[in-house]
């Protein structure tokens, strides 16, 4: 018996008597909803291939196995699609890098947001970080091609949102599509010219919302993510960080969630970037010493708990602890290059070195876990270690790692 049209559906789909897109592994149906899926079926399917049917398929496969692009990469109705496909996967591993985080990244509501398919900008942004991505992890050599044209597509698409948006009104769509932008940038850039101009646009586009909007929800995520980001972008360009002005620092202290422990040493990086810079004095050393080793008990406290030291280089619970153990060690870094401190005897240079070796140390970690979407956050501690570690071989390690960063 045969029976014709049946499909690969997931459970919760054929279930649910929804449409199913049949892709692994979960399908973006259930993808969207926040469901579980099990995935399309698996296996062999009865299908009707009487003679006017599989001719017709025949042909089709036919046609599409003869076409150079059709052997590299899905066909252009299935793209968007795939690109979604790839783009989840992006998402996982950078969750894998987030994993400790005390909360959700404004990203994973990406692929939940039905508008997204009503905002041509986002999608293509959406589609070309994912593709990317893709591209940089197999071998398709098509798919890096077809990752840039995506690109470029996307920056049409971005200057005509922008061009027909209100006066002062950037909606979340123009944020979220901006940083999808930077992370792209952070895969293929050979500068980080197009890095910093997405980072920077971004913020631009924050500080028009206006503080009271920037306090909670989304916004107030996308606001703790640019405040990260725009430590590195402040520190290459040398320009005042927003984030550091009375209204930066108003919304920080006037948002509707408590801030978690990285929150508070993000913000205090922010003010020594910017006295690093040179744009502010700060005002007394010693107590920002005591802020930091503060904040670094209470880091270690919360890890002793677990079973695990951060002070032991090389000891991380994830990507993200090594992350934060290496984000301490530039608050470090900075402080003693800022303000060296008043103690008698006080040996800057063995600090910088220790603080050297364990950025190095959590770098080596993360490469090494092949976290791939550490891009984004780890230049900046090998950098600071390239212009201010006491030692030519921490700077010849660090600046190594970089460059194979650059190239992965």
């Amino acid at each position: 018996m045969t029976r014709g049209q049946r499909t690969r559906a997931c459970l919760p789909c054929r279930t649910r008597r929804m449409k199913c897109d049949e892709t692994a592994p979960r399908c973006l149906q259930c993808l969207r909803a926040g469901r579980e899926c099990p995935g399309p079926i698996t296996g062999p399917l009865i299908v009707n291939m009487t003679t006017d049917v599989g001719h017709k398929v025949r042909s089709k496969a036919l046609s599409a196995s003869n076409s150079p692009e059709g052997k590299l990469l899905p066909a252009p109705d299935a793209f968007p699609i795939m690109a979604q496909v790839f783009f989840e996967h992006y998402l996982s591993c950078y969750a894998s890098d987030i994993g400790g985080s005390p909360r959700k990244d404004w990203m994973y509501e990406i692929p939940l947001m039905p508008s997204m398919v009503h905002n041509a900008a986002l999608e293509r942004a959406v589609q070309a970080t994912g593709t990317a991505f893709y591209a940089t992890h197999s071998s398709q050599p098509g798919a890096s091609d077809a990752a840039r044209k995506i690109y470029g597509d996307a920056l049409q698409a971005q200057t005509q949102m922008l061009r027909s948006a209100k006066p002062g009104v950037p909606t979340p769509h123009m944020i979220y599509t901006a940083l999808m932008l930077s992370y792209f940038e952070c895969l293929y850039a050979t500068s980080a010219n197009g890095y910093v101009g997405h980072v920077e646009g971004a913020v631009k586009m924050l500080e028009l919302a206006g503080p009271e909007i920037c306090q909670s929800g989304m916004m107030y995520q996308l606001f703790l993510n640019l405040r990260t980001q725009m430590l590195y972008v402040s520190f290459l360009t040398r320009r005042p960080s927003f984030f550091a002005t009375e209204v930066g620092t108003t919304i920080a202290r006037s948002a509707s969630e408590e801030p978690s422990l990285y929150d508070r040493l993000i913000r205090i990086l922010t003010f020594l970037v910017e006295c690093y810079n040179g744009n502010m004095p700060f005002p007394n050393g010693s107590f920002a010493h005591a802020v930091i080793d503060g904040l670094w008990d209470e880091f270690e406290a919360e890890n002793m708990k677990l079973g695990e030291s951060p002070s032991v280089a090389g000891s991380y619970r994830d990507s993200y602890n090594a992350h934060t153990v290496s984000f301490f060690e530039i608050a470090r870094i900075l402080s003693l290059v800022v303000v060296p401190g008043d103690e008698a005897g006080y040996n800057v240079d063995d600090k910088l070195k220790a603080a050297s070796a364990s950025i190095l140390a959590s770098a080596r970690y993360i490469k090494a876990a092949g976290r791939s979407c550490a891009h984004s956050r780890t230049p900046f501690p090998l950098k600071i270690v390239t212009l201010n570690s006491p030692l030519k071989t921490h700077r010849q390690e660090a600046q190594s790692l970089l460059e194979s960063w650059a190239h992965a």
